[in-house]
């Protein structure tokens, strides 16, 4: 997790909870506005009633020849070439034990009881917000995969703030065939081995 900027440092910590009360209190309100609607999903135009901002996330090379993601307030993803000087060794013993065994593994695996939502609430930015493991921070910067259909996913970064629930969205990733595979899974490895960056307190 990042750390507090100064300006927060300043603050008294009334402040600071207060901001984080507000913060949670209205991440709640958009949860609970978007389950009381009955449309039976969100389209770009009701984004604003709601006010969530979506935008595209995508890796670009910049003027001074680097690679960059549309949105790098929290995460900063891996170059190429970087993430290729680290190859898969399919030869390494851990890595034979875990492509054979971890298939097997799953097969056998039963999610039971309040797993699903323990596992939820730790992703949540307004269970987190209320939790005192993250009393000095303000914003909890989400990075997950929404798998789909068809054999494909997307990467979703997301974070709360003062304008509302801001989120990224890749394009679709295919895991239909090798070469599309390669490609998803080099673009979701960017990010995973990418960096944390800027402060999770906002002032």
């Amino acid at each position: 997790m990042s750390t507090l900027s100064k300006p927060l440092w300043r603050r008294p910590k009334a402040a600071i909870l207060a901001k984080r009360d507000k913060f949670g209190d209205d991440l709640n309100d958009v949860y609970n506005n978007i389950l009381d609607t009955t449309d039976p999903y969100l389209d770009p135009d009701s984004y604003e009633n709601f006010k969530i901002a979506c935008h595209h996330l995508y890796i670009y090379r910049g003027r001074d020849g680097r690679e960059h993601a549309s949105c790098e307030r929290y995460f900063t993803p891996m170059s190429v070439n970087e993430l290729r000087s680290y190859p898969i060794d399919k030869d390494d013993e851990d890595t034979i034990e875990y492509l054979e065994l971890e298939p097997l593994l799953w097969e056998t695996h039963k999610i039971l009881g309040d797993e699903p939502m323990d596992a939820a609430r730790k992703i949540n930015d307004a269970y987190k917000l209320t939790s005192d493991d993250y009393r000095d921070h303000t914003v909890i910067p989400v990075l997950a995969l929404s798998y789909m259909g068809d054999k494909q996913a997307r990467l979703l970064h997301a974070y709360f703030g003062d304008k509302g629930l801001v989120t990224y969205k890749s394009h679709l990733l295919s895991f239909q065939n090798p070469e599309d595979s390669e490609k998803s899974i080099e673009f979701l490895l960017q990010f995973m081995t990418g960096k944390l960056v800027g402060s999770t307190a906002v002032v």
